[in-house]
């Protein structure tokens, strides 16, 4: 009876321990500093975050037709409260962006009239600005901010120019033109890609001429998205034709490329080039290991995939579709970790180095800074509730039946024991008879045979 009462004791001890830790957890995470969410009057046009996630800084354009000032807006990732703010001339759809180098320390930042402007992170200070002859498209920013890579427009013409800067002084240290209008810069800021409509190209630092002109297949008229990993040890480059394309650093030729079903808007690659990320017109989220053309996996989302990056590790993936929702995934699995849905079109979406930290801006104002380790789960508070109700019953359900087998258990065992006992108890009494018997005969052999017992 006391074995019966310690199990069903430590029954209900694990049961309640299963009920209890769970809601513990949830109240802990209700009374952590939630991922939070800013809202501005416009269209979010461009986001980027710090490697540590600790700064955040976006811009917007207007929704109007005519072009007005908007503000470049800085954030910490511990609230949606703006640290400091620039007006920065915007258009509606015009190409306007932001960078921040991975340290935290600068951040870069491009207007529709065609100036580029450089300031201290932590003051709001501007340190300096270049105004360009032509409409700037993509702008890129080393680690430690020492080089900034600008890629535009020049005159009626359209012809491409591309800028590379040191941090020191807002005069070029070359610019050239021809060569393309998205940029983008290695870590150390040592190489430069430069990417057009129909051409790529690959620069040192030194030199305003190429150290590489990448073959570009025949077929593939519009370069969407080119990027270059941290290392500078490959390039992923995402065409109009449909195609993801990856070269290593210094061959003009491809590695390989994968072919969709739709326009690649986006691309992006951890910091060593082991791993590629792809946004589709398809509406799917393409991961790859940069030596196979072969998904590692892909994911469908419900609308077109605009904007995707990877951490500079390659372990976290965060993609932003038109269906209004932001995605976060882990590389070892196609299921997304967490599903955040918002109000608008998702355009621009960045990941801090470890890919803790998220930032993403829709279409309707909405930025959006999200915790992994901190899920926005408010968003979708009710099937995270039911999640745990369904986790609730079903262990209940199983500690009672534990507790039942564990009651008809002990039963059977000491049923099992009583018969035992008889059991033995009859061999006992069998033995003594038997011993008895034998007592008896050997008893009457004596007597008959006239033999003495001895004692």
């Amino acid at each position: 009876m006391k074995k019966k009462i310690i199990v069903v004791g430590l029954g209900v001890l694990i049961l309640g321990s299963v009920l209890i830790i769970p809601t513990i957890i949830i109240i802990s995470m209700a009374n952590n500093p939630p991922s939070w969410i800013y809202t501005t009057d416009d269209e979010v046009a461009s986001v980027d975050i710090s490697a540590n996630g600790e700064w955040i800084v976006a811009n917007s354009i207007p929704i109007t037709t005519l072009p007005s000032p908007r503000n470049l807006m800085v954030f910490k990732k511990e609230s949606a409260t703006i640290q400091w703010t620039f007006p920065i001339s915007a258009y509606p759809s015009s190409g306007m962006r932001v960078a921040i180098s991975a340290d935290g320390n600068y951040i870069a930042a491009t207007d529709f009239y065609e100036t580029i402007y450089l300031f201290d992170t932590t003051s709001g200070t501007q340190l300096w600005n270049y105004t360009t002859t032509g409409a700037i498209s993509t702008i890129a920013i080393s680690h430690n901010g020492d080089y900034i890579a600008v890629g535009g427009h020049v005159g009626p013409t359209s012809t491409t120019r591309i800028y590379l800067f040191n941090k020191l002084s807002p005069i070029p240290i070359w610019n050239t033109t021809d060569f393309g209008y998205q940029v983008d810069i290695s870590s150390n800021g040592e190489y430069i890609i430069s990417a057009n409509t129909e051409d790529m190209y690959l620069f040192h630092r030194s030199s305003a001429n190429p150290v590489v002109n990448y073959s570009i297949p025949l077929s593939s008229t519009l370069i969407y998205s080119a990027v270059i990993s941290s290392d500078a040890s490959r390039v992923a480059v995402g065409y109009h034709d449909y195609h993801l394309a990856v070269y290593p650093q210094l061959v003009e030729t491809q590695s390989w490329n994968y072919h969709t079903n739709g326009f690649i808007y986006d691309v992006d690659i951890s910091g060593d080039g082991s791993y590629i990320v792809a946004g589709s017109g398809d509406d799917n989220v393409y991961l790859f290991d940069s030596m196979s053309s072969i998904p590692l996996w892909t994911y469908q989302t419900g609308d077109e995939v605009w904007s995707v990056a990877i951490s500079e590790d390659g372990n976290y993936i965060v993609a932003g579709s038109d269906d209004d929702s932001i995605y976060l995934f882990n590389r070892n699995f196609s299921s997304p970790l967490e599903i955040v849905s918002t109000n608008g079109n998702i355009r621009t979406v960045e990941i801090s180095d470890n890919g803790r930290y998220s930032i993403a801006g829709n279409s309707e104002g909405e930025i959006f800074f999200l915790d992994r380790d901190n899920p926005y789960f408010t968003i979708d508070y009710l099937s995270f509730y039911m999640t745990f109700i369904q986790y609730y019953a079903i262990i209940s359900a199983l500690m009672i039946a534990g507790l039942v087998i564990s009651t008809f258990t002990l039963r059977a065992i000491r049923k099992r024991r009583e018969v035992y006992k008889e059991e033995i108890l009859e061999e006992e009494r069998l033995s003594i008879e038997f011993i008895e018997s034998l007592d008896k005969e050997y008893k009457k052999w004596d007597e008959k045979n006239g033999t003495k017992k001895e004692d």
